[in-house]
């Protein structure tokens, strides 16, 4: 039996294992910093789905968003389902539990962020969210600001972000999480 809980400061170091599976390169710190600054947010969270020994089998990281055709959205990223022996138990929590914080928050749809390493490996996936009403509608890129253009911004404040030239150092319209 699984269900869904919100994560605790004390469980972080437990779900890391969970999240490297869609990024391998994450480390505790990280981690840490992602988790902390959902948590315990308004109109944010970061819940895990438990079975009965405790073990973390899923995460989800959900935010309210504002979104120009419905009104609002819940974006979730990550959604992480650890669905052993190819049962959907975790998968179902998680995507029930969407639907109950979305309808909390007054949202009028969700939206997923879908890892590209698990929809590689795991073809199926898409199928199943499909398979669940979801429809895929957006290709998201995304792109790293690099070191020189961090350090330009950081030289002119962030309350004066219309001053910082424009042109190669900062062509990604990368929005802030």
């Amino acid at each position: 039996m699984t269900h869904v809980e919100p994560l605790t400061s004390a469980c972080i170091a437990l779900s890391l294992p969970l999240a490297k599976s869609i990024d391998p390169g994450l480390t505790l710190k990280s981690w840490q910093t992602f988790c902390e600054q959902m948590m315990g947010r308004a109109e944010r969270g970061m819940d895990c789905v438990r079975d009965d020994n405790g073990y973390i089998l899923g995460l989800m990281a959900y935010r309210a968003e504002p979104e120009p055709r419905v009104g609002r959205i819940l974006a979730v990223d990550p959604l992480i389902a650890a669905d052993l022996y190819g049962r959907d138990s975790v998968f179902e929590a998680l995507l029930e539990h969407m639907e109950y914080i979305a309808l909390e928050f007054q949202c009028a749809a969700t939206r997923l962020f879908l890892p590209e390493q698990g929809c590689k490996q795991h073809v199926s996936a898409l199928e199943k969210f499909a398979s669940r009403g979801f429809t895929l509608q957006t290709i998201c890129a995304s792109k790293p600001i690099s070191a020189q253009a961090a350090s330009l911004l950081a030289s002119v404040g962030s309350d004066n972000r219309k001053t910082v030239p424009s042109g190669p150092v900062l062509s990604s319209d990368k929005s802030p999480p």
